[in-house]
């Protein structure tokens, strides 16, 4: 066409549908019998990306945390906790996905030095609450680290502490389908995995696989030691719930001098 006129965007289309005159105004009573409530599409217009929308199963999406895609649109998700990881979350996930996992006949290839107690120690049946009581003399200090919301669902960060010295870093990943369907898996506090499990009936476990890991884990590379690394999941409920637990140097230390635990 002449005259070099531009060519009207497809927003402006999308307004004009909207506003009054593509439909007749509003008449009679203007609003719903809900007070507050307008009428929609000419009593508010549409709103772009940067609203908030409520969706329960955003964990389920193929996109980035916190966000759904709604015809063609990007949609950002309000979730109770921040949905987006942050930086030492995605850190230790990504540690303990590139770890290298064996059972317990691989132990002495992570760990030539591992003797008979410390085997023991590792592969007990039962709760690690329940053997560092035993180990220590007194129930550990259960201490929450962090709780964040990922695309899977939602990552427990924990130390089990004794006279406030960490013994085991533990990190756990509850499904969001298994959140929804036993909502008392997010109100834990500082209650320890296993014990919160058994008290639900659930105590069926995986067997143990074990990894060379450093503590702490998130640690820069100059601070770190290198210790052992143990992985299982409960078999109930599902979706499956995975732990991983990272033993410091004293516990290995103490495992392997104290066969009682």
């Amino acid at each position: 066409m002449g005259g070099g006129a531009e060519a009207p965007k497809k927003s402006d289309f999308l307004k004009l549908a909207e506003r009054e005159g593509f439909e007749p105004s509003i008449r009679g009573y203007p609003y719903t019998h809900f007070p507050g409530v307008r009428l929609q599409p000419l009593g508010h217009l549409s709103v772009r990306a940067d609203c908030t929308v409520s969706c329960a199963h955003a964990a389920h999406t193929n996109t980035p945390s916190g966000e759904v895609v709604l015809r063609g649109r990007r949609w950002v998700v309000s979730t109770r906790l921040p949905a987006k990881p942050t930086p030492a979350t995605r850190a230790a996930t990504e540690i303990l996905e590139r770890l290298v996992w064996c059972d317990r006949s691989g132990l002495e290839g992570i760990w030539p030095t591992v003797n008979a107690p410390l085997l023991e120690a590792l592969c007990a049946p039962g709760l690690l609450v329940d053997a560092l009581a035993r180990l220590y003399g007194a129930c550990p200090e259960v201490r929450v680290c962090a709780e964040p919301m990922i695309a899977a669902g939602k990552e427990r960060h924990i130390h089990l502490l004794h006279n406030e010295e960490v013994l085991i870093e533990a990190y756990s990943l509850l499904p969001a389908a298994t959140l929804t369907d036993h909502p008392w898996l997010d109100t834990l506090g500082d209650e320890a995995l296993g014990l919160a499990f058994r008290r639900h009936g659930f105590t069926a476990r995986s067997s143990y696989t074990f990894a060379r890991a450093h503590f702490p884990l998130l640690a820069p590379a100059a601070s770190r030691a290198p210790v052992i690394a143990r992985r299982f999941s409960f078999l109930q409920p599902e979706p499956l719930v995975s732990v991983f637990e990272v033993f410091s140097p004293g516990l290995l230390a103490r495992f392997a001098r104290d066969s009682r635990a």
